[in-house]
């Protein structure tokens, strides 16, 4: 638990530098010798804290999650003698322990109050409303258009290497979103509503179905753990058939090739012999018949040993487009193991209804959002994967008393925020530079 004593310099850094680099996690294609800015901003306020004399008291990490890192880390070794790129694969083990070891120290150490994770989801709304945002100049004005990785069928990406990686992050964006505005308001000058839109907008643009799929459940799971009104449910859909017609009006030429309904078909086949969908399938047949020849050590970690399946009629090589058979497949028994005993970890943080709050709440459906995404995409070590699953282990398992999760989950009055507004606290959500 924090101790409540003020931040030296140092923490204070190191907080601006996490808020800075999660607000880049959508904007995976800016890099730096090879690496995403995000993650070189993460590991420079990890070494910014590690200087800081007056680092916050908090409980420890879960066994758990140590228990997780310890078996992910044998169970890549193991993987990466059978690699085709050994060394690439053990860059991959070094990724994975950035992520689930490194980062969420920094973070678990920084956001060690309820307002301070707001912040820090905020800002992953606002890149991903920035994402959305370019993504509108990319496809109406024809700005700021980037090279892509293979064809996407004039489907946005922003600043993303493939529309369906953007698509992942404002799946869990626009969940994130929905919750903070549930829990905090529209926020002044209606930025959250404005973030939501941008971001659903983004959604169809890029044209992903799995996360439009993702988004949906997400939010979903969000409304009924939130107990939401009947009428905000139907005031939530004729808001959802507002943007859709404003997103496939937005599309242009593509309208008729890229709105959800037409992107659906084109996933599923359509009487099409080539499909994304049967495609999809096909990398999940591939792994799983080298998880039968060889369940327990994996065939590694790297990029080469990744591919799984070959598509006759583009010629393009894919890797698994599965979570659970992907990290089996590649990382072996132990590697599976280890990601689902920290997946399970987080859960069960932000789980039950004893611990319970409209916070919690977000976090759970954001990692839901992420989780369904997962198990159609090729995922290992990525932060927008993990972003909701390092967040809820910053939470104590000790019970929170009746009273204080009362408070909690009751929503502030108008009279409550004009005391606090009169005796200085803070309670719109506010990032550093921007307005609440």
């Amino acid at each position: 638990m924090p101790t409540g004593k003020p931040d030296d310099i140092m923490t204070a850094w190191s907080r601006r530098l996490v808020y800075a680099g999660i607000f880049l996690i959508p904007f995976t294609r800016i890099r730096g010798g090879g690496i995403q800015v995000s993650d070189l901003i993460f590991v420079i306020a990890i070494i910014v804290l590690a200087f800081s004399k007056k680092r916050a008291k908090i409980e420890p990490m879960a066994v758990a999650w140590h228990f997780a890192v310890f078996i992910i880390v044998i169970g890549g070794i193991g993987a990466s003698v059978n690699a085709i790129s050994p060394s690439a694969s053990i860059l991959v083990i070094a990724r994975m322990v950035f992520v689930i070891l490194f980062w969420p120290w920094v973070i678990r150490h920084v956001l060690v109050e309820e307002r301070l994770k707001h912040q820090a989801m905020y800002a992953f709304v606002l890149g991903c409303a920035v994402s959305g945002a370019v993504e509108v100049l990319q496809t109406k004005f024809h700005v700021l258009i980037l090279p892509v990785v293979g064809s996407t069928t004039g489907r946005a990406t922003a600043f993303t290497i493939q529309p369906n990686e953007l698509g992942a992050c404002l799946a869990l964006g626009i969940t994130f979103a929905v919750g903070l505005t549930l829990q905090l308001g529209v926020g002044r000058y209606f930025h959250r509503i404005v973030s939501v839109v941008l971001i659903a907008i983004g959604l169809i643009l890029s044209g992903s179905v799995s996360s439009m799929f993702a988004a949906l459940a997400g939010c979903l799971v969000l409304l009924i753990r939130r107990r939401v009104s009947l009428r905000t449910v139907l005031v939530t859909l004729v808001a959802i058939v507002v943007v859709y017609m404003g997103g496939t009006s937005l599309l242009g030429s593509n309208s008729k090739s890229l709105n959800p309904i037409a992107r659906f078909e084109q996933t599923v086949g359509n009487g099409q012999s080539s499909n994304t969908g049967s495609a999809r399938i096909s990398t999940d047949k591939g792994a799983w018949h080298g998880i039968v020849d060889d369940p327990v050590f994996g065939h590694g970690l790297d990029q080469t040993s990744s591919i799984v399946y070959w598509d006759p009629y583009l010629g393009v090589p894919y890797q698994t487009h599965n979570f659970i058979l992907m990290i089996w497949y590649q990382g072996g028994l132990l590697f599976l193991l280890g990601c689902l005993v920290a997946i399970i970890s987080a859960f069960r943080r932000v789980s039950g209804v004893r611990r319970r709050d409209p916070t919690r709440d977000i976090i759970f459906s954001g990692a839901i959002a992420s989780l369904i995404y997962s198990m159609t995409a090729p995922v290992i070590f990525q932060t927008w994967f993990w972003l909701p699953f390092v967040l809820a282990m910053t939470y104590s398992l000790t019970r929170t008393p009746p009273q204080a999760q009362r408070s909690a989950e009751r929503p502030a009055s108008a009279g409550d925020r004009h005391v606090n507004a009169r005796s200085g606290r803070v309670t719109a959500l506010s990032v550093p530079g921007s307005g609440s």
